[in-house]
């Protein structure tokens, strides 16, 4: 009996494993139970009989392909009393023969590096290492390492202050290492780059804390700051990695050198004022979903967007209902996420921010509860939008790119309701907490663009909904700069307190004379006083719209 079948369907009958890429899916025509099988001379399976699997599923016995016959593992196993195991971390098949079963080798290693750990093999037969897994907080993970003789330099993460097993299979069994007291690189050990002249160090994600992703702590590599009686603040910046499909891609993409040059503003700035800078490390998921009530929804997380921002309430299936809920949880789950790891992103932010100051301080860098924050761009409506949420914890921010969409502190103007991120009337429902305009003009502000910048990000689907669009347009129109200069003149009705800076000849970025000012902002304002400062804005080219009584 001859049938066209697919080769994924065959493998899952041979292995009876059912994961599979579908880039390995091709057509083929084999035979189908073409002989008798016995065992010791024992019939075992007749021509043409097939047998049935733990899932009820019926597959046959043997398969004919090109000449070679292929035998169901898991059934001959069972007939031979051996057992069968499947990591399917490293797509192994693991066949254990009863009173045969090889003792793995073993070893003991403390104080390992949550990053690039290095593990010396020395000790043990490494030579023939096919694969390896990571074992850790209650299950596996593929183990991703490189080799150098003995070394093997580890660059999947581990986990800090616990402990993790790693795994090599070999052609003569299995190699077990024991990882305990996983710790972090000390603050000047870490990667230096070229960019900025700095060294980073990647803090792993750490759940148990607060935060389920990474992110980086960078310094200036010639300038010790530790054992500074001098104030310091971190400084916050969300970094837009651009949209990715997967965990995968968005690992490959990490690279520090890009990173500091695409925040120059804020490392300069920061490392002129001998302080550290935080960059979250967040995807940004090319994932979407269609709702009932705003239509498509998107996830900007670099942003904290309107959907970031119920991220949690929409995944649950509270804020949609379950349909759009699993929606998302497959999406966000098939990219390598777990289903709430997008939960409360601010928070998980702030869990940063404070881990990031134990960390310091045991590196005998003391900082200051408040950050400073800065960004461009879509980083900048984050640096803005932030502010708001979180004003205290925030003693300065300078947002870039942002003079015609920032937040309006205030639930109606003009008789429109502004939900977030237009205005705050939405913010209780969204944070449990009342919005304090005190402790928001408490925090010193800036929000700068270049005169001539056309960058208008309303129009566009994955930075606001219909309705914010529509709040938007109505309340000051489409083009940026008209809409900009609209947006102060109803910011000075509001009892918000900001300043604004036109950079006069500037499109889309930054001149000499708006950095400068940035860095003299935030110098005016080290500390943790609840007094804003506002230097003089001395420059002929930055054309001010000042705020603050």
């Amino acid at each position: 009996m001859i049938k066209r079948i697919v080769a994924i369907l065959l493998v899952i009958m041979v292995l009876s494993v059912a994961v599979f890429s579908e880039t390995n899916l091709r057509s083929i025509e084999v035979v189908l139970n073409d002989l008798n099988l016995s065992l010791n001379s024992k019939s075992v399976a007749e021509k043409g009989e097939s047998f049935v699997l733990d899932n009820g599923n019926s597959v046959p016995f043997s398969i004919l392909y090109e000449g070679t016959t292929y035998l169901p593992v898991k059934k001959l196993s069972e007939l031979l009393g051996a057992s069968v195991g499947w990591d399917g971390t490293t797509r192994t098949v693991d066949l254990s023969l009863a009173g045969q079963e090889a003792s793995p080798q073993t070893l003991a290693v403390k104080g390992a590096k949550a990053q690039n750990a290095i593990i010396d093999l020395s000790d043990v037969d490494y030579k023939n290492i096919r694969a390896g897994s990571l074992y850790m907080n209650g299950s596996y993970q593929v183990l991703d390492y490189e080799v150098n003789g003995s070394e093997f330099t580890i660059k999947s993460t581990l986990p800090v202050g616990q402990s993790a097993i790693l795994e090599f299979y070999t052609g003569n069994g299995k190699i077990q290492v024991k990882v305990e007291d996983v710790i972090i690189s000390d603050l000047y050990s870490g990667e230096q780059t070229t960019n900025g002249g700095a060294t980073v160090v990647r803090i792993p994600a750490m759940p148990d804390k607060g935060f389920n992703f990474d992110f980086l702590v960078a310094v200036r590599t010639h300038d010790d700051i530790r054992n500074s009686n001098e104030k310091k603040h971190i400084f916050l910046e969300m970094i837009n990695t651009g949209s990715v499909k997967s965990r995968t891609e968005f690992e490959a993409g990490i690279d520090y050198n890009r990173i500091m040059g695409s925040s120059y503003i804020s490392y300069n700035t920061a490392f002129d004022l001998g302080m550290p800078v935080v960059y979250p490390l967040i995807p940004r998921l090319q994932h979407s979903i269609n709702t009932p009530e705003t239509g498509r929804a998107t996830f900007y997380m670099h942003s904290l967007d309107r959907d970031s921002m119920y991220y949690k309430e929409v995944v649950s299936g509270d804020m949609y209902g379950s349909s759009v809920g699993n929606d998302l949880a497959d999406q966000i789950v098939k990219s390598g996420y777990g289903k709430n790891d997008f939960d409360d992103i601010d928070e998980q932010i702030l869990a940063m921010v404070d881990y990031a100051r134990e960390y310091l301080a045991a590196n005998d860098v003391k900082t200051e509860e408040k950050v400073f924050i800065s960004g461009y761009s879509a980083s900048g409506s984050f640096t803005e939008r932030f502010t708001a949420l979180h004003p205290d914890r925030v003693r300065a921010s300078a947002a870039g790119g942002s003079g015609d969409d920032f937040i309006m502190p205030v639930e109606t103007l003009k008789g429109k309701d502004l939900m977030y991120p237009v205005g705050v009337s939405d913010y209780n429902k969204m944070t449990d907490r009342t919005f304090d305009m005190a402790s928001y003009n408490n925090v010193a502000k800036i929000v700068y663009m270049g005169k001539d910048d056309e960058n208008n990000v309303v129009p566009f689907g994955d930075c606001y909904g219909d309705d914010e669009r529509d709040i938007i347009i109505d309340l000051w129109g489409e083009a940026v700069l008209p809409r900009a200069l609209a947006m102060f003149k109803d910011y000075e009705t509001t009892d918000g307190k900001a300043l604004f800076l036109l950079d006069v000849g500037v499109e889309h970025g930054i001149s000499n004379e708006m950095r400068d000012y940035v860095v003299e902002f935030f110098r005016a304002n080290i500390g943790d006083d609840t007094q804003a400062v506002y230097p003089a804005v001395k420059a002929s080219n930055l054309e001010e719209y000042r705020y603050l009584d």
